[in-house]
């Protein structure tokens, strides 16, 4: 089933994470306030862009936050951006699967209490390292 997604952020992460959701026949909205990061996806992506910000209710409008069933990525490379995405996203158009990437672990309970879905980055990394290096065998 295609689901219907918003993505915050077109770095190295949201690019990514928008071409491969796009590629599985997600319908895929990228939006960044910089017009040069669209730059990053490939000349194929089978998605929109939206010129602005993710903490704008006009932008997020324009990118379908309003339909229903929507799912909104925040993965921009600031924790305090992602949080006010995903408090707009949830209070605004009552968007309820919201992952919001986060850096600084601390936060991560923050996120969780305020309805979002955080995306643990440092810990994510941290799991495939401890998988790598792992002394019984089972890890590689």
């Amino acid at each position: 089933m295609a689901l219907r997604i918003i993505v915050v952020g077109c770095g190295r992460m949201g690019a990514h994470l928008a071409q491969v959701l796009g590629e599985q026949g997600h319908q895929v909205c990228v939006v960044d306030d910089d017009p040069n990061a669209f730059d990053r996806l490939r000349p194929d992506f089978p998605g929109r862009i939206v010129i602005g910000t993710g903490i704008d209710e006009d932008v997020l409008g324009d990118a379908g936050a309003a339909e229903a069933d929507t799912t909104l990525l925040a993965v921009t490379s600031d924790d305090a951006t992602n949080f006010m995405v995903g408090e707009v996203a949830r209070h605004l158009f009552g968007i309820r699967r919201i992952g919001v990437r986060i850096n600084e672990p601390e936060l991560e309970a923050m996120m969780v209490d305020a309805g979002l879905h955080p995306i643990n980055v440092p810990a994510l990394v941290a799991r495939h390292i401890n998988k790598l290096t792992d002394s019984t065998g089972k890890g590689a």
